[in-house]
């Protein structure tokens, strides 16, 4: 299981929306897989958003069948994820967008009551999830199950409370550690690892 006090070993950005993080546990390493995705259709979050195939023109006979396409998902492509590591695995939805009602529970810490099976909220999204992907799984054999047990859901309203945020546990991080930096010297550093 993830511990809190876990440190960021490595960041391996695999496009501009797959991140993996390897993060130092203290049982050893960690592996977090993150989407980040921009928030297209001015909305709220909802299962059906999530979980939303792509669809392919099948032509049978003389008809033409949409068919929904397995394994192309938002939910689908992040667990997908979920086959070369050994360790704990989890997963991170990052979105400008809130959620709605019904996947309010994945925006709870992870192991917090509320995300309890039995919960009611829980229960219920596991039943919608269920009923929309159920059919796919990782390479390492895992389902929607896995995927909503170990998904935090983190939603970023903008860029400048980010930085505000970054800013002062940067700032944190620098008085722990017994550098003394000036307010100018805290944001040109941020700056320089931005770019970096």
């Amino acid at each position: 299981m993830f511990t809190e006090g876990s440190k960021l070993k490595s960041v391996w950005c695999e496009g501009p929306d797959d991140i993996t993080l390897i993060w130092e546990g203290a049982t050893g390493d960690e592996v977090e897989f993150v989407q980040v995705k921009t928030d297209d259709h001015q909305s709220f979050w909802t299962p059906s958003i999530l979980c939303k195939r792509e669809t392919k023109v099948k032509k049978e006979k003389a008809n033409l069948k949409k068919e929904n396409k397995v394994g192309t998902s938002i939910l689908e492509k992040s667990l997908a994820c979920d086959c070369h590591f050994a360790e704990p695995r989890r997963f991170r939805m990052v979105t400008s967008l809130p959620v709605n009602e019904e996947l309010t529970v994945l925006s709870f810490p992870l192991g917090s009551a509320a995300r309890d099976k039995k919960s009611e909220k829980m229960a219920a999204l596991v039943t919608e999830i269920t009923g929309r992907v159920s059919e796919f799984k990782s390479e390492r054999g895992n389902d929607c199950n896995f995927w909503l047990e170990n998904t935090l859901w983190d939603v970023r309203h903008c860029e400048e409370s980010l930085r505000t945020e970054n800013i002062l546990l940067l700032t944190r991080w620098a008085e722990k550690n017994a550098i003394w930096l000036l307010q100018d010297q805290i944001e040109s550093l941020y700056s320089r690892l931005l770019a970096k």
